[in-house]
């Protein structure tokens, strides 16, 4: 969110469980420093426990108004942690032996597509 220069943090998850009611899910609120080390626009990153919750917020959120100050918002720090090596990451251990990727998948269908499936070689194992 970027918003007036001497705003705080509290300040601003108050204002953001206002125009979420309901349960916003919020899971931390941090002041970053703009590019331009403007003292008039404060940066602020608001982290969500779900993403359904941080589209909420944008969808509510953008072009909203804060003290008088129209507020942009915008899932920058979620793209850029999507496209981070860990992100949405999950190791699952103690598979059968003859797990296979199509079984991985089909277990995992329910929640959600899977972009990759890594099966390490089991050392010693013959292929096939």
């Amino acid at each position: 969110l970027g918003l007036p220069g001497g705003t705080s943090k509290a300040s601003v998850r108050t204002w953001v469980e206002e125009h979420l009611p309901g349960g916003c899910g919020i899971e931390d609120v941090r002041r970053n420093i703009s590019d331009s080390g403007s003292a008039t626009q404060a940066m602020f990153l608001v982290s969500f426990r779900k993403e359904q919750n941080a589209r909420r917020a944008l969808e509510v959120l953008q072009g909203s108004k804060f003290e008088g100050h129209e507020v942009s918002a915008g899932f920058r720090a979620l793209e850029r942690s999507r496209h981070t090596a860990k992100a949405g990451r999950l190791i699952i251990r103690n598979l059968a032996f003859d797990a296979r990727e199509k079984h991985i998948r089909k277990a995992f269908e329910k929640i959600g597509e899977l972009i990759e499936v890594h099966l390490p070689e089991k050392s010693g194992a013959s292929p096939g």
